[in-house]
């Protein structure tokens, strides 16, 4: 949010309010661990950073669909059946 505010694309009170609605969505956090070695699998098939690979296991392991903008992780979802918000 910050480059945004500095790049001028929102201001400091649109990304308060931003948070403000953030805050109220009902996340759930899962605390499954997760095996490293299927992260690196996903990371080196898909050409994924850790992060991206660790959120495409986890749309995979809970049959979620996932909301991104990157496009590595966005063809990676699509080639693993991901549905793509």
């Amino acid at each position: 949010m910050k480059k945004a505010i500095r790049g001028q694309r929102i201001t400091e009170a649109e990304a308060f309010a931003i948070i403000v609605e953030h805050q109220a969505l009902p996340f759930l956090v899962n605390e499954t661990p997760v095996e490293t070695d299927e992260l690196l699998k996903l990371a080196l098939r898909y050409e994924l950073s850790a992060y991206d690979a660790s959120h495409l296991e986890l749309a995979m392991r809970l049959q979620l669909p996932l909301a991104t903008k990157n496009d590595a992780l966005r063809a990676a979802a699509r080639s693993s059946g991901i549905v793509l918000i």
